[in-house]
């Protein structure tokens, strides 16, 4: 090798070197400084950092909850009330069929809930609450 190869191969080591040495503290300091108050000079990018998050994260959650859920018109609800005795069922069917005669002979909007009423066949093994935990009943009536 050459004087001036050897030379300029060890001009690229200690370029190389020099290149690795990170900014101390009070450099890497200056420069943060130096920078936020050149951000914070501009009023314009002031205002669009603490208004826009304001404006857009509720327009995307008020977006995204319209696309992730489906509509609940589709969806027919039911609830199951469960009684002891099928007398019981029938006077609370009574009961609400005749509250108001008006209600009774309208037809009901959509989306109206539908009742279900859950009577047992036979008296064994028949426990209300156990249906109620289960999830067998929404209700359990006595």
């Amino acid at each position: 090798m050459t004087e001036e190869q050897t030379r300029v191969e060890s001009q690229v080591k200690e370029s190389r070197i020099n290149a690795r040495v990170p900014f101390s503290f009070s450099q890497q300091m200056e420069f943060t400084l130096k920078e936020l108050r050149e951000t914070l000079r501009d009023r314009r990018t002031t205002v669009t950092l603490m208004v826009m998050p304001l404006l857009l994260y509720p327009l995307l959650g008020l977006g995204l909850r319209f696309i992730a859920l489906p509509s609940s018109g589709t969806q027919q609800y039911a609830y199951r009330l469960a009684f002891e005795t099928e007398e019981e069922a029938m006077w609370v069917s009574e009961a609400l069929q005749t509250t108001d005669p008006d209600l009774a002979a309208a037809e009901k909007p959509e989306g109206t809930p539908e009742l279900q009423l859950l009577v047992p066949d036979d008296d064994k093994d028949f426990d209300l609450e156990q249906m109620v935990m289960q999830t067998v009943a929404d209700l359990g009536i006595k």
